[in-house]
């Protein structure tokens, strides 16, 4: 197969037709070749690959008019389709790069991430030096358990994209799964550095700084964060915790009181407080607190579906986040359409401060349930987190227009509002 310079084949492949082979193979080897290099400059053929795949019987294609039918496709809702019309161009060409980046990009939103990480993983290859497709490669081999492979990748996209706090961000998370905290804060702090509002960010960098020993930095951290944020729930539920953990019972219990009251959704936040309450020695209204959390608790677990209570069995929110989190993606790799799965997915990586994964997970289980106003409005919340308030209004409305009585959505809608037209931000890249 000829290839344009660098050994990259040119992003669209117009196959020739099958009369055209008896002209080519009438050619002498260096009439071909100039011939094929002219078409690449002129019309962006690739001749050689024309030739083999007439030779080999294959139908000819027009991979561009394929991708816009992909496309479409999908725009539809039909990811089946889509997913057809880019493996007929990879049939053809294995190397097609936007074919590649869009059939992983669909095996992500679709939660079949070992397959996108495979894809990703093809494209790091193929083009060795875009740090992007390393990341996305290592990210997507981490979140399907692959935390070996997912390294080099992820070390390879922090080399090759020093300013990306994301890349900082991926590897100093890998780096707490695998127990190298010492490493992580090194990570997380370069991260910080990079992105100062990015509560995410700040989250994860408190915990891996309160792991290894270093509390009052971990508190500097979320302090900082929530006199940028002061109406983050998870942020104070997240200082809540560690303050409980470093014995300042009273200030906990402030931090957790008020997640209770502004976001009941937050369900392990009633159990931290029961427990910052009993130990600050106020034990009536810790049994009292105690008592709703089993309650509440009793009730959720009666509202999950057969299947889900059969995988998850004995798991609780007082799990480790990290067995939850992985029972969750378990339950998600095995079923991706489950739209309840994705939900509590996305809910496990958001109570761990992975805002990111979250909200992708969250987007889709709002497409895999188009009557649930949860997800949308969770995602809302992670995207104002994230410093991306324009993209927030368009799920915030949406959840509006399902839950209208809903006055959290009210609230958020109105914070994104507000920032979007003070021009604080959207998509950062």
């Amino acid at each position: 197969m000829l290839r344009s310079a660098g050994n990259t084949p040119p992003p669209s492949i117009a196959i020739p037709s099958c009369a055209r082979c008896a002209f080519l193979d009438g050619m002498g080897p260096l009439q071909r070749d100039n011939l094929a290099g002219w078409s690449r400059l002129v019309a962006g053929t690739i001749l050689g690959a024309g030739l083999a795949a007439c030779r080999a019987g294959a139908p000819p294609i027009d991979a561009v008019a394929l991708m816009a039918e992909a496309e479409r496709a999908l725009e539809a809702g039909d990811a089946e389709a889509s997913d057809r019309l880019l493996a007929t161009i990879l049939e053809h060409d294995p190397d097609h790069v936007p074919a590649l980046v869009s059939r992983g990009k669909l095996h992500a939103r679709e939660g079949r991430l070992a397959a996108a990480a495979a894809v990703y993983a093809r494209l790091a290859e193929l083009r060795p030096q875009n740090g992007l497709y390393a990341l996305r490669a290592g990210s997507y081999l981490e979140s399907s358990g692959r935390f070996r492979d997912a390294l080099r990748y992820l070390e390879r996209a922090a080399r090759q994209r020093p300013d990306d706090p994301d890349a900082r961000y991926r590897l100093g998370t890998h780096f707490i799964t695998a127990g190298e905290i010492r490493t992580a804060v090194e990570h997380l702090r370069r991260a910080h550095e990079r992105a100062p509002r990015r509560t995410d960010i700040a989250v994860k960098l408190a915990q891996a700084l309160e792991q290894n020993g270093e509390t009052p930095a971990a508190l500097a951290v979320l302090d900082d964060i929530i006199a940028i944020r002061p109406g983050d729930s998870l942020v104070r539920f997240v200082r809540g915790l560690v303050r409980s953990r470093g014995g300042q019972f009273d200030r906990a219990v402030e931090d957790l009181e008020m997640v209770v009251r502004n976001d009941p959704e937050l369900h392990p936040a009633r159990y931290a407080l029961a427990r910052a309450l009993l130990a600050s020695g106020r034990r009536d209204e810790g049994t009292v607190e105690m008592e709703r959390f089993i309650a509440e608790d009793q009730q959720r677990r009666r509202d999950l579906s057969a299947r889900r209570v059969a995988r998850l069995a004995g798991a609780s929110p007082d799990d480790s986040p990290l067995l939850f989190r992985s029972r969750m993606e378990e339950l998600v790799l095995s079923d991706p359409s489950n739209a309840e799965a994705n939900r509590q997915l996305a809910r496990a990586y958001a109570r761990e401060g992975d805002d990111q994964m979250a909200e992708m997970t969250y987007a889709r289980a709002a497409r895999l349930d188009p009557e649930d106003p949860t997800s949308r409005r969770e995602r809302g919340r992670l995207l104002l987190r994230m410093d991306r308030p324009a993209d927030a209004i368009a799920p915030l409305v949406d959840a509006a227009g399902l839950a209208p009585e809903d006055e959290t959505i009210r609230r958020l809608l109105v914070e994104a509002r507000r920032l979007a037209s003070a021009g604080d931000g959207g998509e950062p890249r």
